[in-house]
């Protein structure tokens, strides 16, 4: 999947995989979560025209839950923005187990 964004001189491209790939950056800036899969955390898709990320994290155990999440999701949205100057519609964090500290 691409992600075409236009602009005044032309447009640009981008590769799900790119994408992906800056959602994991933005979560390296978050405290006390893991990437599920072998150092993936994301998925990228197109729903209706729109970019949704999937984020699957392990949590530390003891992590406030709802904190981290929104801290997920506030850093991939901005991340995403300030690369790219798309908007997100939405970033869905999955909780896919706990760690122990």
């Amino acid at each position: 999947m691409e992600i075409i964004k236009k602009n005044e001189n032309g447009s640009f491209v981008i590769d799900s995989k790119a994408m992906e790939e800056m959602a994991m950056i933005a979560c390296d800036k978050v405290k006390d979560i893991i990437p599920f899969k072998e150092d993936k955390y994301a998925d990228c898709r197109l729903v209706n025209g729109e970019i949704v990320i999937e984020m699957f994290v392990k949590l530390k155990q003891g992590s406030n839950v709802d904190e981290i999440c929104k801290e997920v999701q506030r850093v991939v949205f901005e991340h995403i923005f300030e690369m790219t100057s798309i908007k997100v519609k939405h970033v869905d964090v999955n909780i896919q187990g706990f760690i122990s500290r």
